[in-house]
């Protein structure tokens, strides 16, 4: 499994700088994709879910390399 404490611990042994961003990546890893998988790959529930935006999500998803299809909601086709 994901061991956060583990991470930070290296990080910081190695002498590393920026690791905030370096460890937020490491949860987004884990965390995106898991609340996605609860959500059944339903965006807009997993963002109001994680409280982002929706695109903010998105852009999350592609600069991880996580799929970021499009998953239509009820919600969205009234819209169309």
């Amino acid at each position: 499994g994901f061991d956060l404490r583990a991470l930070i611990e290296e990080l910081l042994a190695h002498g590393e700088n920026g690791i905030h961003e370096k460890v937020s990546l490491a949860v987004e890893r884990v965390l995106l994709p898991l609340v996605l998988q609860h959500t059944h790959g339903h965006q807009s529930q997993a963002s109001e879910i994680l409280g982002l935006n929706r695109a903010t999500l998105r852009h999350k998803l592609r600069s991880l390399g996580l799929s970021v299809d499009k998953t239509v909601t009820e919600e969205d086709a009234e819209r169309d």
